[in-house]
């Protein structure tokens, strides 16, 4: 893994960037949104949907912003993605993400779920979904999203739901999220090598 740092943002992914891991610009009060995959975004150059999060955080009082993904696979279109998981890369996902929490979960000031109906592609993105939720849950943090599509999803923090629903970024409101979340202990991932 690469660690990238650019002023104020940093970035973690792959040695050979296929995968990002974790984007964002650290604060004392991070807002922690988790996505479902990235894109092209990195510590040298946001993309829209990163600009909107971090503009959505500071309008909420949040002085950072973290984004995870249920999936860490770089596609521009979730649609893209694989049918099947890669086991290995599935894992160092998961795996960074545990170690991060358990070294930041102090600086965590809110959480922000925000995978949209791409969600329901594949199942591995909600095995994925409820790993991470098992493991944020944790934690001791307050939960929101920036409302539910019609399938019951958090939405997407894309430009598109952006604009589409609210008239631009300055609008959204965090709201508490609602959903079910997972109340179990994370499976951990020797499951997974069986």
């Amino acid at each position: 893994m690469i660690t990238n740092h650019n002023n104020s943002y940093i970035s973690v992914s792959s040695d050979d960037d296929r995968m990002r891991y974790i984007l964002g610009k650290q604060g004392e009060k991070t807002l922690f949104v988790v996505g479902l995959n990235p894109s092209s975004a990195n510590e040298k150059k946001l993309d829209p949907t990163t600009r909107i999060i971090e503009k959505i955080a500071l309008n909420h009082g949040y002085d950072g912003w973290h984004i995870v993904n249920l999936y860490p696979l770089r596609c521009a279109k979730p649609s893209n993605l694989p049918k099947r998981r890669k086991v290995d890369v599935y894992t160092q996902n998961l795996l960074f993400l545990e170690e991060h929490l358990a070294k930041n979960h102090q600086s965590v000031g809110a959480v922000c779920l925000g995978w949209g109906n791409h969600i329901d592609y594949y199942s591995y993105l909600k095995e994925a979904r409820d790993e991470i939720l098992a493991m944020l849950t944790l934690y001791d943090f307050k939960w929101n999203c920036l409302g539910v599509t019609q399938a019951g999803h958090p939405i997407h923090p894309s430009p598109l739901s952006i604009n589409t629903r609210f008239g631009g970024a300055n609008k959204v409101a965090l709201v508490p999220y609602s959903g079910t979340l997972v109340s179990r202990e994370p499976k951990g991932l020797n499951h997974l090598m069986s």
